[in-house]
């Protein structure tokens, strides 16, 4: 399989004003989602992929402004303390002096790390000034005590966490939130790097809600007979058009 070596960049929010497409692939996504965490108090969900590149961080944002557009109180904590990009994809301006690696390190509190996106209708924690040691404060217990606070002020929690095959990071928070999902870009991870980051977080007992396909081309799928209304690849799905 040949793999596509660009990364995704281009942000697009949901609005009203989104492609029909793209809105309804993100509402069915929270449906699956909502679904999915109905039971056992599923509050907190990371998000993370195999790889860089294949849209994790968009589908976090927009996971978060579909639930919140469903009436959903949401955060998004930008949990990727190496190479953060919420903040950017937000286009938030003023650097962020405190945020999640500024409340693990006990800088901080989590009020003072919080803020609103009122245009989207969500509220974000920034990762914060780059720490040395991004591995061992997302696997500290003030990791744990900082889900479990969001957890008592939101309805859920989204993190946007490292990709698993890359580095550590994600498997040692993946023990604190209540379930994972795997971002996968169609074309772009090969099976055994898939593989690979199932078989790290399944190790580490991490509950996998499941998978999000990304940048799927509808069109090219000859088994798809919808594709006239439900085309993703019109959508230019996550930046990428085939």
């Amino acid at each position: 399989m040949k793999r596509t070596r660009h990364a995704i960049e281009t942000f697009e929010p949901l609005t009203e004003k989104t492609p029909f497409s793209y809105l309804e692939a993100f509402k069915t996504f929270r449906t699956n989602v909502e679904f999915v965490t109905s039971t056992d108090n599923c509050k907190a969900i990371m998000m993370s992929s195999a790889l860089s590149g294949e849209g994790k961080t968009t589908a976090s944002i927009n996971l978060a402004i579909a639930l919140a557009q469903n009436g959903k109180r949401v955060v998004i904590c930008d949990c990727d303390l190496r190479k953060p990009k919420v903040q950017r994809y937000l286009r938030i301006k003023t650097p962020a002096q405190n945020g999640v690696s500024t409340v693990l390190s006990g800088s901080c509190s989590l009020d003072n790390a919080i803020g609103y996106v009122e245009e989207m209708g969500i509220y974000v924690m920034l990762s914060g000034p780059i720490p040395p040691n991004p591995t061992e404060l997302l696997s500290s217990d003030r990791a744990k005590a900082m889900i479990e606070e969001l957890k008592s002020k939101f309805d859920y929690v989204i993190c946007d966490s490292p990709p698993v095959a890359i580095v550590a990071d994600a498997l040692a928070f993946s023990k604190f939130v209540d379930g994972c999902i795997l971002v996968v870009r169609q074309n772009y991870a090969f099976q055994h790097d898939i593989k690979e980051c199932l078989n790290k977080l399944k190790m580490v007992d991490a509950n996998m809600l499941g998978v999000m396909l990304n940048n799927y081309d509808v069109k090219a799928d000859s088994n798809y007979k919808y594709d006239k209304y439900y085309s993703y690849s019109d959508a230019n799905y996550y930046g990428t058009k085939k």
